[in-house]
């Protein structure tokens, strides 16, 4: 897998791109490179791209790397707000969302790019 990480400065979002096969400990370098990007930052504005991501962990994979996510101060319930960018009806995060969820994070799905910067603005 290869993920990118970048932060535009004129709205204040990370923008997380995952590409081929996710492996938890590159998701998890991914999400280290993203709490980097904000260290002086209040509120914690990420947008995260699955739509090129071919899911291939297990439950338990997947279970760890929601604990390790919402482990990161940066990704905390009053702190974070997550866009998650997949294909339409085609989302390879659902499990991983629903247990995000559960604890919690303000977080939504979209299939159109525009509208989750949108919601992430607040627009």
């Amino acid at each position: 897998m290869s993920y990118e990480v970048k932060f535009n400065e004129d709205d204040g979002i990370v923008e997380v791109t995952y590409r081929g096969t996710a492996a938890l400990e590159e998701r998890k370098k991914a999400v280290d490179e993203a709490c980097a990007l904000y260290e002086n930052t209040r509120l914690y504005l990420v947008l995260v791209d699955v739509r090129e991501l071919v899911m291939d962990e297990n439950a338990l994979e997947q279970l760890i790397f929601t604990e390790y996510l919402t482990s990161q101060p940066q990704f905390n319930v009053t702190n974070a707000k997550i866009a998650v960018l997949h294909k339409e009806k085609d989302n390879p995060y659902a499990f991983l969302d629903n247990l995000v969820q559960l604890k919690g994070q303000n977080r939504a799905e979209f299939s159109d790019k525009k509208e989750a910067r949108d919601w992430l603005r607040g627009v």
